[in-house]
């Protein structure tokens, strides 16, 4: 801790996000440009294993669900 506050209480109060928030918002973005064509990525080309030896899939797809239904169909 630096001068009496915690890791969180100073992101707070320089508006910043945690490593794990920015890592899940940058996931989201990723997957989110994969599914509408904004980059050269088929993901229906990766075979099983690669998708589930990747932690990239199980944790996006997870933070995916969880996105109101207008989010993630935009």
């Amino acid at each position: 801790m630096i001068k009496g506050k915690s890791y969180t209480e100073h992101l707070k109060s320089l508006h910043l996000l945690t490593l794990n928030s920015k890592r899940t918002l940058h996931d989201l973005i990723f997957l989110c440009k994969c599914l509408n064509g904004l980059l050269n990525i088929n993901l229906s080309m990766l075979t099983k294993s690669q998708i589930t030896n990747r932690r990239y899939f199980h944790r996006t797809v997870k933070a995916w669900n969880y996105l109101p239904m207008h989010f993630r169909k935009s």
